[in-house]
């Protein structure tokens, strides 16, 4: 693998040359790779405090997938209507692809910083908090210290590395965090993450995969059918009615434009082998299976008129000196 981009650089206008793989002027506008192994190609945009896609406080900035090609077919296009023309790189949901998100309700240090002092979210930096009310993932909370973020890529894979080094203005929390994407036989990307605790505190949270799925951009129907390893039952859910059946389940009807669906699943146990989910599409004859390397913590379903969202939730601990990696794979399958 070759360096590609430090951000750190670019935000001073030190501006490395970059492979051919990297278009700074595609049509996106913004920073960005193309890798691929033959049988699937993904775009991905490049973490960047000034110039990236995705500039906001809540999900992780490592591979941001723009798409994933298969077989002629586009998954994880934008879900939001003309997101495109309306882009806002620092809306906190403005994203596309898995989107990963660390400590979604309890980032590391918020509790127990007092207004002003910082706190930390893993995959963006160091935050501010800003008065004495809860953590709420939506909101904008001021970023001070985006770390250093260092890329490496080749044809088939990429490769994002960041550092938050601890500091007595961040309290001595601190880490460095590799996220992978790599293209492997049989049609899989799999996303490798490694997390070493550097600082003074344990780091006791958890991770999710959003997952914005969709198939060439169409809208979210009954045809967008989810299952998993276990039989599945619901808990208290919102909109739009679900059919659960034999081969997993679907909505009801379309959701409406600006109509949106959630609610937890329940069925899972720590066993990882439940740790699988998968959704096809039968219009286009395409299929996706999701598979994790750790027990469930968590599982949600959210959904829109653009997306389809399994939100599969883990926890992820890391004591002072200590590493913690996993992994989650998509393998993509004609039906």
């Amino acid at each position: 693998m070759s360096d590609v981009l430090c951000t750190n650089d670019v935000a001073a206008g030190i501006v490395p040359e970059l492979p051919d793989n990297v278009s700074m002027l595609m049509k996106c506008r913004y920073p960005n790779l193309v890798i691929s192994n033959g049988a699937i190609s993904a775009r991905l945009f490049l973490p960047d405090a000034q110039h990236g896609y995705y500039r906001g406080v809540r999900f992780d900035w490592a591979g941001i997938l723009r798409d994933l090609t298969y077989r002629g077919h586009r998954l994880f296009s934008p879900w939001k209507p003309d997101q495109d023309l309306l882009h806002d790189p620092l809306c906190h949901d403005d994203i596309t692809g898995p989107a990963n998100e660390f400590s979604m309700h309890d980032p590391p240090g918020y509790d127990t910083a007092n207004p002003g002092e910082l706190f930390l979210k893993i995959g963006v930096g160091l935050l501010e908090r800003p008065n004495v009310k809860p953590y709420r993932f939506f909101k904008e909370y001021r970023l001070v210290d985006s770390g250093k973020w260092t890329v490496q890529s080749g044809a088939d894979r990429v490769a994002f590395h960041h550092e938050v080094l601890p500091s007595e203005a961040g309290r001595n929390y601190g880490y460095r965090y590799t996220k992978s994407l790599r293209l492997a036989e049989d049609a899989q990307m799999i996303i490798d993450h490694r997390l070493e605790n550097i600082g003074a505190h344990p780091i006791d949270t958890d991770m999710y995969y959003h997952n914005f799925i969709n198939v060439d951009g169409l809208p979210i129907g009954p045809e967008h059918r989810i299952s998993a390893s276990f039989p599945i039952s619901f808990g208290e859910w919102s909109g739009p009615s679900l059919k659960i059946g034999t081969a997993g389940f679907h909505l009801a009807r379309a959701p409406l434009p600006n109509e949106s669906s959630m609610g937890e699943l329940h069925g899972y146990s720590q066993d990882p082998d439940h740790h699988v989910l998968s959704f096809n599409h039968a219009p286009s004859n395409i299929g996706m299976t999701i598979t994790g390397t750790l027990p469930l913590h968590c599982l949600r379903l959210f959904a829109t008129s653009g997306a389809i969202c399994p939100e599969p939730f883990v926890k992820i601990g890391a004591l002072p000196g200590s590493v913690l990696s996993w992994s989650t794979t998509y393998t993509l399958f004609e039906m």
